[in-house]
């Protein structure tokens, strides 16, 4: 083949293996397999066998033909031929030390190396798909056929697990991949597009896979190394591999000017709507249960939210007659977004006749974004283009799409295929969505594409040829903050019987729904077990709700009953507990007291506060009034002397009260004066009634005064009172 330049072929026809570095081959292949799926691949490097081999991975192109969306990353292929003289890889020979491992789906991995720099490129990674031995008198070759595991995503099923609810791109992607259980690892770029609605039971994996990226702009691809990889539209990629027209065959392919121009662009976005909530689930005929044995059944119903048990019976005849076994029968439902199991079990034998599952569903709108350019309509006729993901949710971001495709797909925008061969150094280090500049003086070309097909294909059974074909195109990069769309709820229905505006039951004389409501401040209620509501009238002013047992809708509108504090408690006086040992302990002023509270007290604790000048005061906390009457006051307090001697303390209390919505207290009203007799270092719990009674109103403010009463020196106990 001729090129561009003056590039260089291969020049050894040695061949390949442990053995090619001391022959002089410019690369050395890797072949190892997992045969005995243990997750480690074998130590035997396979590759002294292998005669053929040829690698393709990626997509056809960006854009899918005739404006279909995007295109998908197939599963990739690759196709070897072994040398298998001794049967080694037959799956019927017996004495083959690999029997009985030789069988499809064990791990599979190629590599390169470049011995001149012995740098290692993975080129595949996957599992065998096939194993065609070819024996023949003398020898024989055997063709297995691989496929990397994006085959995996498009054999696998997805459980009712996969299912979520106001997530994003991102999240639903780690949600696939674990329910899938994908075999390789994954790299997934932030995208909190919102997902609002992502129930995918029974659904392709790699299907839905493709179905997400195609939502947010994306990518998703499988690469060398079996990673699982979703690039965001805002992809930040690595700095473009040059590469110039003289390192490439002279086949270079150019796509024509109008292939891929699209000027009226379709983004249809699917919008949930939250329903209301109804029976979501129903049981389509009678389960037989045995007595102690439980059956487990799926349940599957549309995405919904809230989802619950309903009501459920059992009886001895499947006609749901006979004796009531509903109260022997236990339900264990395990309930996700889009489906589940029950569990039923009935301590004798029964049938399971009538089970209810409960939710609100999201319904799906349709809304359709569009976004044209008149100017490419007349250079090209109108070209469509269409985005429709049940992924893309929000209206915002189809909005957001449809401008921003339109606007890439406007104008001519050439995709390049490439052909390189005797560039070991260059050509196996490219993967999937590689941004490369390339350029060509010839082709008037100089511009950056991205990675869209791999290919390698060994043009001699040595390993030492090897051409390498690149599918390169432009692709969309975007980094347009958009804000969400707010999620939508369907209209509240009428409840049954109501169909006239006035919402009476029984009138069919207009055929519109309504609520039910006939006035201001009315209330629905429901009338019944079976799901019927009726109308309740407002109150007066006032009033109440109140529970009646008596009123057919077990509620009714009642005056507020004033009930009289007599009796009752409120407030927080100042208690201080004691320690474990029964002693009362008070740190010195200004201390931290360590204290356990009275059963039923509060921790309210003036902590050594000091009283020892005649008029010294302490206030306590505000009590507010519950009700309007008349209260009482008691006070408790711990008071502690120090000093040189005992002696008398006297103390007067005093109560404010404070009006509701009032900023000045009324005058106080003196409690009697009270004399307590202490003696030096002593610990003394003082309980005191404020000696008479207050009238108070509803939301009063009250609060109380100790007063230390110390003019006279017989009341001069210690050098200091801690109450």
């Amino acid at each position: 083949m001729t090129r561009y330049g003056s590039g260089t072929n291969y020049n050894s026809s040695t061949s390949y293996g442990a053995t090619a570095a001391t022959e002089g081959g410019l690369v050395m292949w890797q072949l190892m397999f997992d045969w005995n799926n243990d997750g480690i691949f074998d130590s035997t490097n396979e590759s002294n066998r292998l005669t053929k081999a040829s690698i393709d991975r990626g997509r056809s192109s960006y854009l899918a033909p005739q404006g279909s969306g995007f295109d998908h990353v197939r599963p990739g292929r690759l196709r070897m031929t072994l040398d298998n003289y001794d049967r080694r890889f037959d799956p019927r020979y017996t004495s083959s030390p690999l029997y009985p491992n030789v069988k499809p789906g064990r791990h599979v991995y190629l590599a390169v190396v470049d011995l001149s720099t012995s740098t290692t490129y993975p080129v595949f990674t996957g599992i065998v798909d096939d194993i065609v031995p070819n024996n023949r008198p003398g020898g024989g070759t055997v063709d297995i056929e691989c496929v990397d595991y994006m085959a995996v995503l498009n054999d696998q099923s997805l459980s009712f697990t996969a299912a979520d609810q106001n997530i994003d791109l991102t999240g639903a992607f780690q949600i696939l991949l674990a329910d899938a259980q994908y075999p390789g690892g994954w790299a997934l770029d932030t995208d909190t597009q919102p997902v609002v609605v992502f129930g995918v039971t029974d659904k392709n994996a790699g299907q839905v896979a493709h179905s997400l990226a195609d939502a947010g702009m994306g990518s998703f691809f499988v690469d060398a190394l079996g990673n699982a990889k979703f690039y965001a539209r805002s992809h930040t990629y690595p700095t473009a591999t040059a590469l110039d027209q003289a390192v490439c065959l002279d086949e270079i392919m150019l796509t024509q000017p109008w292939s891929d121009v699209y000027n009226y662009v379709t983004a249809v976005t699917s919008r949930p709507i939250r329903k209301q909530p109804a029976v979501i689930y129903f049981l389509s005929g009678p389960v037989q249960l045995a007595a102690g044995v439980p059956v487990v059944f799926d349940v599957d119903y549309k995405s919904s939210f809230n989802v619950q048990l309903g009501t459920y019976a059992a009886w001895t005849d499947k006609t749901g007659t006979g004796t009531d076994k509903t109260a022997n029968t236990t339900i264990t439902p395990v309930l996700g977004y889009n489906g589940g199991t029950i569990t039923a079990v009935c301590t004798a034998d029964a049938w399971l006749t009538k089970l209810e599952i409960r939710g609100s569903m999201w319904d799906m709108v349709e809304e359709k974004k569009v976004s044209t350019d008149a100017t490419s309509v007349t250079a090209y006729g109108l070209r469509r283009f269409f985005l429709d993901s049940p992924f893309l949710q929000d209206p915002n971001y189809a909005t957001n799409h449809a401008g921003i495709i339109k606007a890439f797909a406007k104008d001519d925008r050439e995709s390049v295929t490439v052909q390189i061969e005797g560039r070991e150094d260059l050509q196996f280090g490219f993967e999937l969505m590689t941004p490369v500049a390339f350029t060509s003086t010839t082709l008037d070309i100089d511009s950056t594409y991205y990675v869209m097909n791999i290919k390698h294909d060994w043009l001699k059974t040595t390993g030492q040829a090897i051409v390498t074909t690149l599918g390169l195109s432009k692709i969309i990069t975007d980094s347009t903050a958009v804000t969400a769309a707010p999620i939508l709820s369907e209209p509240a229905e009428a409840p049954p019987g109501y169909d006239d505006p006035g919402g009476d039951p029984g009138n069919p004389a207009n055929d519109v729904t309504d609520l039910g409501f006939e006035a201001v401040g009315d209330i629905l209620v429901g009338s019944d077990d079976e799901g019927a509501w009726d109308n309740l009238a407002v109150g007066t002013d006032a009033q109440v709700l109140v529970a009646d047992s008596g009123e057919a809708l077990g509620i009714k509108w009642a005056d507020l009953t004033t009930v009289a504090a007599s009796g009752q408690w409120f407030g927080a006086p100042y208690l201080v507990g004691y320690t474990s040992d029964g002693t009362y302990a008070i740190a010195d002023n200004g201390g931290d007291n360590t204290f356990t509270l009275i059963a039923g007290g509060y921790p309210n604790v003036h902590e050594g506060i000091l009283l020892e000048a005649d008029a010294s005061t302490l206030t306590s906390a505000a009590l507010i009034a519950p009700h309007t009457g008349t209260i009482e006051m008691y006070n408790v307090f711990l008071m502690y002397m120090s000093g040189s001697g005992g002696g008398n303390f006297r103390f007067q209390w005093n109560v404010q009260t404070l009006s509701a919505n009032d900023t000045t207290y009324s005058d106080g009203h003196p409690g009697s004066v009270t004399t307590i007799a202490v003696t030096n270092s002593q610990n003394k719990v003082v309980y005191s009634k404020m000696g008479t009674t207050y009238d108070v109103t509803a939301g009063d403010v009250v609060t109380c005064r100790l007063v230390a009463d110390r003019n006279s020196s017989s009341y001069t106990a210690g050098d200091s009172i801690h109450v």
